[in-house]
């Protein structure tokens, strides 16, 4: 159902009749986060953790009432955001650190062919970055290229 529904939030008991929440819960999260909620009618923390390692974002012991629904349903969706925000910022970070990888790859070429300073070389690249409208890691990646070749 998640598949053909595209949810922003999924509710559902650990107890179904083919598969078990936390199993469903496990393959719901290995195509893309989703904020899931378990509910369940016995807690253990054998059960809580294979729930947190499944990637559960809440977790609630029946009966359920609204009042403790509404709250969960809350924090569920808050700590995905804060999931997302922080997967992306990850993200980001490792595209800095390959691109400065790059860059000081790139650097050392400019520097050992142009036999220039540091300072120098790092001033070639950011140049080039500006006559071209290209960003520094593109430049990087072209003399990189072109080094390889020679």
């Amino acid at each position: 159902m998640v598949d053909e529904f595209h949810p922003t939030l999924v509710i559902m008991d650990i107890k179904m009749p083919k598969l078990d929440g936390i199993e469903a819960a496990r393959a719901i999260t290995a195509k893309g986060p989703v904020p899931i909620i378990l509910i369940t009618g016995m807690s253990s923390d054998e059960m809580a953790a294979k729930a947190i390692e499944a990637g559960v974002f809440a977790y609630l012991v029946k009966p359920v009432t609204k009042k403790q629904l509404e709250p969960a349903i809350k924090l569920a969706l808050a700590r995905y955001e804060q999931f997302k925000g922080l997967k992306t910022e990850v993200s980001d970070l490792k595209d800095a650190m390959e691109t400065r990888k790059l860059v000081e790859r790139a650097k050392g070429i400019l520097m050992k062919r142009c036999n220039v300073s540091e300072e120098d070389a790092f001033k070639l690249l950011q140049e080039h970055s500006q006559k071209e409208n290209k960003k520094m890691r593109e430049i990087a990646e072209n003399i990189i290229s072109a080094t390889k070749i020679l």
